[in-house]
């Protein structure tokens, strides 16, 4: 399913040539380079409590498309460990996108609470270009299992391509591999 909320980075398309059926495609569609996919198997009707929980992932191409190729690595299963949050993606500005340079945009990340627990009294951290920003209380509870948006108010907007990058600071945060996402943008420069 497109948009699956159980699943990031999961499907692309609702439905691709070589099968009609939804699929991930790229890099036409998506990055390029490794990208990491989760699903909550948690969500899936039948595996609570299974032993035996069998993976299928099939291919499909036609001869319409000669691209680089499909690769997959580090597979695992990881069961929620108690304190686990992470910032989900960077909802806007796009990435990619471009904003004009010297002015100031807001950054909107989605954050996930991953853990059995539900967090508070934690930090938003921020980059612009590898260089660290002022830290941002998250004012509220994140439940367990939720999701939740969080701005960044009033972000500088350097002239040319510029990396922000966007981290959870949790005290005891087991999983730290869910903690960051990146993204780059566009600093149009204005003609005086």
């Amino acid at each position: 399913m497109l948009n699956d909320p159980n699943g990031t980075n999961w499907y692309t398309d609702a439905s691709i040539n070589s099968s009609t059926l939804p699929a991930w495609d790229g890099p036409n569609n998506a990055p390029t380079g490794w990208i990491q996919s989760r699903y909550k198997l948690g969500t899936v009707a039948g595996i609570g409590g299974s032993q035996d929980v069998r993976f299928r992932y099939i291919f499909t191409s036609d001869p319409s498309v000669e691209d680089a190729g499909w690769h997959f690595d580090d597979f695992c299963i990881i069961v929620p460990c108690n304190d686990d949050i992470g910032v989900n993606v960077i909802s806007a500005p796009l990435p990619g996108s471009g904003q004009p340079a010297g002015n100031t945009t807001d950054i909107t990340v989605i954050l996930e609470n991953y853990g059995q627990l539900a967090q508070s009294n934690f930090n938003i951290g921020w980059s612009i270009n590898g260089i660290p920003q002022t830290s941002i209380p998250f004012v509220g509870t994140l439940a367990t299992g939720s999701t939740t948006t969080f701005t960044i108010p009033n972000t500088p907007v350097d002239s040319g391509n510029y990396t922000i990058c966007v981290w959870t600071e949790l005290v005891g945060d087991c999983i730290s591999m869910n903690d960051t996402v990146c993204s780059n943008f566009i600093g149009i420069p204005t003609l005086a």
